[in-house]
């Protein structure tokens, strides 16, 4: 059996350093605390990024279905006040019955309708809309916005959009009018 140890001597002006054979000239003993201290590091992130999305999804389950049913009765509201603008029988808009994760409103236009449908998927924070002839649709998601506020978002940008924006633009659209 035969030991072998390769040291170094680097001589510099009155000072003399050893190394062993590890070319950084770090000892083992370091190596192993630096080692252990950067996985250390890793798994204490990963436990702070896992705990941050364990957060997030707590929020977003207490507060997407609230902020859906804020956008249901906003395009509720805004049928009636229509409805009570015109009082004109040729035009109608009906908020129609459907279960509280959807929306279903037809306009009657002298005796022609259109129809908008919309559904929330509460586990994805999704609202899909869309018209019916007219073949247009939207999407929006929904973040969180500062510490736990959550919000639907529009665009690229996720820029941040109220219920009540979200309604009237679904009833812009189906009315084919920009107010």
């Amino acid at each position: 059996m035969r030991l072998s140890l390769n040291l170094v001597v680097q001589m510099k002006d009155d000072c003399c350093k050893l190394y062993d054979a590890d070319e950084r000239g770090a000892s083992m003993d370091d190596w192993a605390m630096k080692a252990a201290a950067k996985l250390k590091e890793q798994f204490q992130a990963a436990q702070l990024q896992d705990e941050a999305f364990v957060g997030r999804q707590r929020i977003k389950k207490a507060n997407a279905t609230p902020q859906w049913l804020k956008v249901r009765e906003a395009v509720k509201q805004n049928c009636e006040a229509f409805n009570r603008e015109t009082q004109d029988k040729r035009i109608h808009l009906e908020f129609e019955v459907v279960p509280s994760t959807e929306i279903r409103v037809r306009l009657d236009i002298d005796g022609s309708h259109r129809f908008l449908t919309g559904s929330f998927d509460a586990q994805r924070c999704v609202l899909e809309w869309s018209l019916d002839p007219d073949k247009r649709n939207g999407v929006w998601g929904m973040a969180i916005k500062g510490e736990d506020e959550l919000v639907f978002v529009r665009g690229a940008q996720c820029e941040p959009i109220t219920p009540e924006a979200m309604a009237k633009e679904m009833l812009n659209a189906l009315l084919r009018i920009n107010v």
